[in-house]
């Protein structure tokens, strides 16, 4: 993801559901991301952790997926 001034944001992932995934989650850190600084400075990821948590967002993705195709059906 890159957040560019004056043009908003790109995202990328390996297929539509990575891409939208990515989105939606990014939506929601960005709202809570201020809420958590108010707790003092953050601790980021090493690059290992980042790696591993991307491994893990791989696997889950298709449950987060599934999910958003019964809302819109619901709809």
């Amino acid at each position: 993801m890159v957040l560019m001034r004056g043009h908003g944001a790109t995202l990328v992932g390996s297929s539509l559901q990575e891409a939208v995934f990515r989105a939606t989650y990014a939506t929601i850190n960005a709202q809570l991301q201020p809420i958590a600084m108010q707790l003092g400075d953050p601790t980021y990821l090493a690059p290992e952790e980042a790696t591993q948590a991307d491994s893990l967002h791989r696997r889950v993705l298709n449950r987060s997926w599934e999910f958003w195709k019964g809302k819109l059906g619901d709809a």
